[in-house]
């Protein structure tokens, strides 16, 4: 630890004595296994944990820790009780996880997901007060009988909260307003804010800001890296992305007893398409997602096959020759598909793309990825695909109607069109493919709109992800007559001079526009 830094958070696991893997009671082996991979933490063997929330306060009393693991059997009936006593107990309310063991398949397996439980925890920064909404429960939510003597019974919910300092604004932005299935985040003072009563932490916008300016206290893409990374060090991994409000009692077992790795998330419509793209291009033999169906509280099921479609298509087109096995989308009630053998690289090798730590930031998430998976099936750069379920953008632009006039780069929220001045004083509007987010925001914003001079389509192309950052538009820059500095683009003030020809009043005010420079025309 470095000078003035603060100490690590103090980690407590409470395991339920009474698991067992096909009959066999594991929970000594587990809590050896835990000690190993969180040398640091307090490992308890706690009976009955999985109904008594007093037991997980008597942990918590015992080791004073930061956050809290409880590793159950099932997950409690009535889990607000846990939340509550450890509340009381000065617990930060989402410092609290329960990782279900009980469908576990065999050892290995229930210690890979709990060590990735404690991953995402040491990820968890902690809460602030605006990122709590305190809930009252009603009668139709399961409740112990204790807390039938606590009124009125309620929990704690995670709500959205924005950095208003990494906050780009609504003139380059507002992507999440959008974004927000529930009308909770608005634009105050130019920059996006969440009504905290409106917000039901589905944690749409933390995926759909290209800034990461959003968070959601347990759900953070920082938290969610640091599970996956975790998950993705087992041999060809099979990944499920499963909703927090799916059924996972499915008629064949649940996903984990039919050997998926679960990643919870708030809704399926957070996951993007880079996230299924990573985890592939990283090793897992395959991805799933489990939704909730027609219970989906945010309306974004549709949007989960959209994308689904969208991978698998690429994937194809890529060279993968079983892309409906690799990627799949469930839903309560369906039995999770049978395990597709290892991917078979060309050369016969098989695997997945060493590199760097997983990113879930879109578009780097995507972009990343494919090139990965790209490099792994070596595909041609022709490779291309227009898809409204890309978080990836193509741009086009007629050179020939451009005036490199750079209207679009001042409203591209994440820098893929750029306007700038090389060495040689021209004028250049370039575009990184990889950074388009195919928002569309600059369609609207260039003035040449009646020559169709720029568009943007969802998809992606591999020529242009490989190439980097390219000119899409040179133009030579007028000269002050009084200083020399520049002025603007020539093409720009050629289409100036077009639009008031003829006109002799504008005479002196087109002589101003285009012979002197901002600053000089201040001295005119």
């Amino acid at each position: 630890m470095s000078p003035g830094s603060a100490p690590p958070p103090r980690l407590a696991i409470a395991l339920c004595a009474d698991f067992e893997v096909s009959g066999r009671a594991e929970v000594g082996p587990l809590a050896r296994e835990l000690e190993r991979f969180e040398p640091g933490a307090h490992v308890e063997i706690v009976p009955d944990l999985c109904h008594g929330p007093d037991r997980a306060a008597d942990v918590i009393s015992r080791a004073h820790p930061d956050r809290l693991l409880l590793g159950v059997c099932t997950r409690p009936q009535a889990p607000h009780d846990f939340q509550a006593l450890a509340r009381r107990a000065g617990l930060d309310p989402f410092a609290l996880e329960f990782v279900e063991l009980g469908g576990a398949p065999d050892l290995g397996t229930a210690t890979r997901i709990a060590a990735a439980a404690i991953a995402r925890l040491r990820a968890f920064s902690g809460s602030r007060p605006e990122q709590l909404k305190l809930r009252l429960l009603s009668f139709e939510h399961k409740r112990s009988r204790r807390s039938l003597f606590t009124l009125p019974p309620s929990t704690y919910e995670p709500v959205a909260s924005v950095d208003r300092g990494s906050c780009i604004g609504e003139e380059r932005c507002g992507l999440c307003v959008s974004a927000c299935p529930f009308g909770a985040i608005a634009i105050a003072g130019s920059k996006a804010a969440v009504d905290r009563e409106a917000c039901a932490s589905c944690g749409v916008c933390v995926t759909s800001c290209p800034a990461g300016a959003i968070e959601l206290p347990g759900a953070s893409l920082s938290q969610v890296e640091a599970e996956i990374s975790v998950l993705l060090e087992a041999e060809a991994p099979r990944l499920v992305f499963a909703c927090r409000g799916a059924r996972q009692d499915t008629t064949g077992g649940t996903p984990l007893s039919a050997g998926w790795l679960p990643v919870e998330v708030p809704c399926l419509g957070m996951v993007t398409p880079g996230w299924i793209l990573q985890v592939l291009a990283r090793g897992a033999s395959a991805v799933a997602l489990l939704g909730c169906g027609e219970r989906c509280h945010s309306g974004r099921a549709a949007a989960g096959g959209n994308r689904v479609d969208f991978v698998r298509e690429l994937l194809s087109l890529l060279g993968e020759t079983a892309a409906a096995q690799r990627v799949s989308l469930l839903a309560g009630g369906v039995e999770p598909p049978p395990p597709p053998a290892a991917p078979v690289l060309p050369g016969g090798a098989r695997g997945g793309v060493a590199g760097g730590g997983i990113t879930l930031l879109e578009p780097a998430a995507t972009a990343e990825a494919v090139a990965a998976l790209a490099e792994r099936h070596r595909a041609g750069p022709d490779v291309s695909l227009v898809h409204s379920g890309s978080p990836l953008g193509i741009v086009s632009l007629r050179e020939e109607t451009c005036t490199a006039c750079g209207a679009c780069a001042t409203v591209c929220p994440t820098g893929a069109l750029r306007y700038e001045e090389d060495a040689e004083g021209e004028a250049v509007v370039s575009l990184e493919a990889a950074h388009c987010i195919a928002c569309g925001k600059c369609v609207p914003a260039c003035p040449e709109g009646a020559f169709e001079t720029l568009g943007v389509r969802a998809g992606v192309e591999l020529a242009g992800l490989a190439a980097g950052r390219i000119a899409l538009k040179r133009a030579a820059s007028a000269r002050c007559r009084r200083c020399g500095g520049a002025i603007a683009p020539e093409a720009m003030l050629s289409r100036i001079r077009t639009l008031l020809e003829g006109e002799e009043a504008s005479a002196p005010l087109l002589s101003i526009l285009t012979e002197l420079c901002s600053d000089c025309r201040a001295l005119h």
